[in-house]
């Protein structure tokens, strides 16, 4: 697993390094200095974001259960695990087990981790209703990609590379832990899917008896996404990049999609700026607001991940 936390995190900064070498520097410092106390809202409008994700794992969980949480330790929980997804490249996994683990052992597992797995799959279905507003928007729209910018062809080379060996790592990896440990891991997998099972039976049963709690946790991770429209907007007021709140829509919904592709990157190292430089460049705005508007969110979700990251050892300790 390190290996590919290195090669992700290599390519991150070979891409990051790409760009800048690209742009124009002197725009993006006058954009970001432009920023000063406004920071200060965008950072905190994201605990809206937060407070609606939190609804929405609140729905998650089946009260049939009797998991009693109250609705401040599940925000920070939430907080908690987001941090840990956002440093972790493991495929937002590591943050779900965090939150589990937070719960507390008066449950058992198997109920905890279906709560989780719940959000997880309501968050699932409202990253998929985004992103194919996203893609539709832009299909329909006068948009034209070949305003990509060179430096971004260079760095979808690079991603493109990096999965192609990841791939191969991952094929090779399998087959020999299958030449050296069949018998033991048919055991473990014989035991990891009666959990599975286990915890699949719970879900279905919650989705059939609790249809509207579903519905409504998707609807608040949706809304969740959407809010992000709202800080799309306030960093580019405040970088005086002049938009209608309609192309921050796009913004942020062509964001999230984006994100989504490249989760295992840890702490977007690299992914964030080139997707707000292909964004920007598609929309026909300047690779170097682009750039500055990564810079800005990359920042804002650095610091939340930090808080979160020591909410987690706190409540740890507990």
């Amino acid at each position: 697993m390190k290996k590919f936390q290195t090669l992700f995190l290599l390519c991150g900064i070979i891409i990051f390094s790409v760009i800048l070498y690209n742009l124009d520097i002197i725009s993006v410092l006058e954009s970001l200095s432009k920023v000063k106390w406004g920071f200060i809202i965008i950072f905190s409008q994201e605990l809206v974001a937060h407070i609606l994700n939190t609804y929405g794992w609140k729905y998650a969980i089946d009260s049939e259960l009797k998991i009693k949480i109250s609705f401040k330790k599940l925000l920070l929980m939430r907080i908690a695990g987001d941090g840990i997804n956002y440093v972790t490249p493991s495929a937002t996994l590591a943050g779900e087990l965090a939150k589990a683990h937070m719960m507390g052992k008066d449950h058992s597992i198997t109920h905890r981790l279906s709560t989780v797995a719940l959000a997880k799959i309501t968050q699932a279905i409202a990253l998929c209703f985004i992103s194919i507003a996203a893609i539709t928007w832009l299909m329909i729209s006068s948009f034209d990609i070949t305003n990509l910018s060179e430096q971004m062809k260079i760095a979808t080379y690079i991603i493109a590379a990096l999965f192609a060996i990841i791939i191969f790592m991952e094929l090779r990896a399998n087959k020999t832990n299958e030449d050296n440990n069949t018998d033991k891991k048919n055991k473990k997998a014989k035991t990891f899917l009666e959990k599975l099972k286990e915890l699949d039976k719970i879900m279905m049963l919650f989705i059939k008896r609790k249809p509207k709690e579903f519905a409504l946790s998707t609807f608040f991770f949706t809304l969740a996404y959407l809010w992000g429209a709202v800080e799309a907007y306030l960093i580019a007021y405040f970088l005086g990049i002049k938009i209608t709140f309609a192309i921050a829509c796009l913004i942020e919904l062509l964001s999230v999609f984006l994100d989504g592709l490249f989760f295992a990157v840890p702490l977007k190292a690299g992914t964030q700026e080139a997707t707000k430089v292909a964004i920007f460049s598609t929309l026909g705005m300047s690779a170097a607001m682009g750039f500055s508007f990564a810079v800005v969110r990359h920042l804002r979700e650095l610091l939340w991940a930090f808080a979160g990251v020591l909410i987690f050892y706190r409540m740890k300790k507990v």
